[in-house]
């Protein structure tokens, strides 16, 4: 508005030069927070302390997404790991694949590489020892069991096209689908 100054600092060039920070999600302790920031056309994960502060950089060659189809980063329940939904890069599906990164160092595991299916959500068990999610299988979709140390194994969902799922506090799968 022609009416109003803007604050002391800023300008039209400073707004434009921010990039996107989305996806967020807080640790299982309430003491970090995990996003998405776009930027350098990629769309690397950031930790930072739920208090304020710099964040860190966890990841570094994650390829950019528009952020509508990004997920938040999905903090293992003992807030170690997060398992993230990545792009499949020059796939002719955009199809995208579960990963996990420790917060530890080292490399993005890629849990779902092998499987010619696109997963965009997975839920942790428990334990932080496997992930649950869906992906589409034909017509319709799967379950799939994913151990991190392991190979992932399809559940048997008895036909029924799995729209979202949960895990309910026993561990005990829920999801809505249709037949």
């Amino acid at each position: 508005r022609p009416d109003l100054t803007p604050p002391e600092g800023w300008s039209l060039p400073l707004i434009h030069s921010v990039n996107r920070v989305y996806q967020h999600r807080l640790s299982p302790d309430g003491e970090r927070i995990a996003f998405i920031w776009n930027r350098e056309e990629q769309a690397d994960i950031y930790v930072m302390p739920a208090k304020g502060g710099w964040p860190s950089r966890v990841s570094f060659t994650r390829v950019s997404t528009p952020y509508w189809c990004d997920r938040a980063p999905q903090w293992s329940p003992d807030g170690t790991q997060l398992l993230l939904s990545c792009p499949v890069d020059a796939h002719v599906k955009n199809q995208s694949e579960l990963a996990v990164l420790s917060l530890a160092g080292g490399q993005l595991r890629r849990l779902t590489a092998t499987l010619d299916r696109s997963f965009s959500r997975g839920i942790w068990r428990a334990d932080s020892r496997a992930v649950v999610a869906a992906a589409p299988e034909g017509t319709t979709s799967a379950v799939w069991e994913i151990p991190l140390a392991g190979a992932p194994q399809p559940r048997n969902t008895a036909g029924i096209g799995v729209g979202d799922l949960e895990l309910a506090p026993d561990g005990a799968l829920v999801f809505i689908g249709t037949q």
